[in-house]
């Protein structure tokens, strides 16, 4: 998916630095998502926030990176462990 794209691609990030992108309703609940996440429709990313540090990649990198994509970041947020970006193409859905 795209997210995954950018970060592994574009960014440099591992695979294993995408904790979470796409999920089912079941597996939102399961993990205390939002009943309206992001997650549902594939336009929101979690990145694990000890490796996008150790390539040197602050949120704001993170964020231009998706920017430079034609992506409109919708919700840009440091969880702690993770950062959480959710996207939407130029005049996509914003929430």
């Amino acid at each position: 998916a795209l997210g995954r794209e950018i970060a592994t691609q574009d960014l440099g990030l591992p695979r294993i630095a995408v904790t979470s992108q796409t999920r089912t309703a079941d597996h939102n609940r399961r993990v205390g998502g939002q009943a309206n996440s992001f997650h549902l429709t594939g336009q929101a990313i979690d990145i694990d926030k000890r490796l996008a540090n150790a390539a040197g990649l602050t949120l704001g990198k993170i964020v231009a990176a998706f920017e430079k994509r034609g992506l409109r970041v919708i919700e840009k947020l440091d969880e702690g462990d993770h950062y959480h970006l959710a996207f939407a193409r130029r005049g996509g859905r914003s929430g």
